[in-house]
């Protein structure tokens, strides 16, 4: 792969990288981070015909609303893959530095994440505007399909959460859908001294409630083995209603399902790592949050 990322570096900038670095995030794109002429770039590569067509559309609504994303510098097609090449943006994932961020990081962290999120709300929304929450069916089917097909984890899991959701029809129902960064979690999103320095991989908008981010980074918090701290200080800022409180854990309950399910499959012919411990860390993430979800 590194003889291919070279060879388009030289087509493009007429010369070789200096340095290549692959990045391991990412379950559908191949990502190297390259120095050319002394200058960072990101390579994004993908197979599938049009994969960045959305994402050089939204990077260019980011720009407008302000927000602190890559520019695009180059796209095409090299060999079989679809690439895109992004000036590079300071910062490193928010779940590799988490566990140096004091509580007064996670709060300004989580300030200036919502502050971003409201001005995300100004992006849009081009896709079939069907009923956002059936997002919420659809995952619990694809989680249980999954988690049967592989065993590890126990379907039944899915059933509790399926049967919760008819609790939220109503609030379903009257939430006033919104556009928001619906794939910032512990990565996609850029800390640098304390402070979110850029926002990456916007491949999609998301489209429904906002407090499916903060579920899900709760989830991605939890499942690295850290405190979902940032997560509450976010429904703080956000000044959550009871009820949105418990729809948030209700959404928590979703992704941890969602993560069972991804354990063990393959995405871009890399294997979502699974083994006891992992088994052992999602089941009790999930026992805690159903206990809370009930006692709420």
């Amino acid at each position: 792969m590194e003889s291919v990322v070279n060879e388009l570096c030289n087509n493009i900038f007429g010369v070789y990288p200096t340095h290549l670095e692959k990045c391991s995030v990412g379950m559908v794109n191949i990502v190297y981070i390259v120095t050319v002429c002394n200058e960072r770039y990101v390579v994004r590569l993908n197979r599938d015909k049009g994969a960045y067509s959305d994402s050089i559309d939204l990077l260019k609504q980011a720009h407008v609303l302000g927000l602190p994303v890559s520019q695009v510098v180059n796209i095409g097609v090299y060999e079989e893959y679809e690439f895109i090449i992004l000036t590079y943006v300071r910062g490193k994932d928010l779940g590799i530095v988490y566990p140096s961020l004091t509580p007064i990081d996670k709060r300004n962290i989580a300030a200036e994440v919502v502050n971003l999120q409201q001005r995300a709300a100004g992006f849009v929304y081009k896709s079939s505007r069907l009923p956002w929450f059936k997002f919420v069916y659809d995952a619990l089917d694809v989680a249980e399909k999954r988690i049967r097909k592989s065993g590890y984890f126990d379907v039944n899991n899915v059933e509790r959460v399926r049967q919760a959701s008819q609790y939220f029809t109503k609030y379903f129902e009257t939430l006033r859908p919104v556009t928001y960064l619906d794939d910032i979690s512990t990565k996609n999103l850029l800390i640098q001294n304390g402070h979110v320095s850029g926002i990456v991989d916007i491949d999609e908008i998301g489209y429904g409630d906002r407090l499916t981010y903060v579920a899900l980074m709760r989830i991605a918090l939890l499942n690295m083995g850290y405190d979902a701290m940032i997560s509450d200080f976010i429904l703080e800022e956000m000044r959550v209603t009871d009820v949105e409180r418990r729809a948030e854990l209700f959404y928590a309950l979703l992704y941890c399902v969602d993560f069972m399910g991804e354990r063990g499959m393959k995405f871009n012919g890399r294997k979502v790592h699974v083994d006891g411990a992992v088994i052992e860390r999602l089941n009790n993430i999930y026992n805690v949050l159903w206990k809370t979800f009930c006692g709420v």
